[in-house]
């Protein structure tokens, strides 16, 4: 019996150290797959010529890691997305590095590392045409908002960030741990007060180094790893992700993106082990 509050203080003690990471999509590679590593949204290799080898995702621009819809499911307010990839050269305007959209009606969230008259500028573009927020129906109106900002270094790994946040409906840009713009896309949303990210991909059209709603390519090059957050990344969290590098543990990143936030129930079962284990030295000091 004196073996039953060490126990319990160890239950306590694992329940304390299992974080709720906000990590709710990962494509690493590794095993050679599109399988998602933390949620069950698999991708679908398409394309000929495209390859998954090495831990990378490599297409030659007529092809990309196609994602279902379940990519989006349960993400209704804050998100980011983050991805190490490199590109040998510019591949021309309005190759999309990924793509979060719903097909035909063109409502996307994607980003570009070239676009016309940005100079090589690396771009993020948006757009709700019409709106498909999940709070108001869609009314046709074409609203289209680029954040631009950064140069693209092409032919070295980029660390690509992408951050929304439902307050000022802000979107940021990070390029390799540095923000390098930011803006508003309120004037995007024609009168809803967030965007919805779990709507937007609800028919499924979105993809890794591609698969855009448009007839326009992907990319030719590759990417190591491809993270979609369920919460806005704050500058700091963007840096240390940068840090960490491209092939760190799930549980790594999970740390740095949502910190070790025990469930209520973990609070009481780390406190029943501590008073457990204070138990049993008062016990064996009783005995001695």
């Amino acid at each position: 019996m004196k073996k039953l509050p060490l126990i319990i203080g160890l239950a306590g003690f694992l329940s304390f150290t299992s974080a709720h990471a906000q990590l709710a999509h990962r494509y690493s590679f590794d095993d050679g797959t599109g399988n998602d590593s933390v949620g069950t949204a698999n991708g679908t290799l398409v394309g000929s010529g495209n390859t998954i080898s090495g831990g990378m995702l490599t297409t030659n621009g007529s092809g990309s890691l196609s994602l279902p819809a379940s990519v989006g499911t349960g993400i209704t307010g804050n998100f980011s997305v983050e991805m190490f990839v490199t590109i040998p050269t510019n591949p021309g305007n309005f190759s999309s590095l990924f793509s979060l959209s719903s097909p035909g009606n063109r409502n996307f969230f994607l980003l570009n590392p070239s676009r016309p008259n940005a100079g090589g500028a690396f771009t993020g573009a948006f757009q709700q045409q019409p709106v498909y927020s999940g709070m108001n129906a869609p009314n046709n109106t074409n609203q289209e908002v680029d954040i631009s900002g950064g140069t693209f270094g092409f032919g070295t790994e980029q660390d690509v960030v992408v951050t929304y946040s439902t307050l000022n409906n802000t979107i940021t840009l990070y390029l390799n741990g540095t923000s390098v713009a930011s803006g508003s896309i309120t004037a995007a949303l024609n009168g809803t007060n967030t965007f919805n990210l779990q709507t937007l991909v609800s028919g499924g059209q979105s993809g890794i180094n591609g698969n855009g709603p448009f007839p326009d390519p992907g990319i030719n090059g590759s990417t190591n790893d491809y993270r979609i957050f369920s919460n806005t990344l704050t500058a700091a969290q963007v840096t240390a992700l940068h840090n960490l590098g491209n092939d760190p543990t799930n549980a790594a990143i999970g740390l740095v993106a949502g910190g070790v936030v025990p469930e209520p129930s973990a609070w009481v079962a780390m406190v029943a082990g501590v008073a457990a284990l204070v138990g049993v030295q008062r016990f064996r000091r009783r005995q001695a």
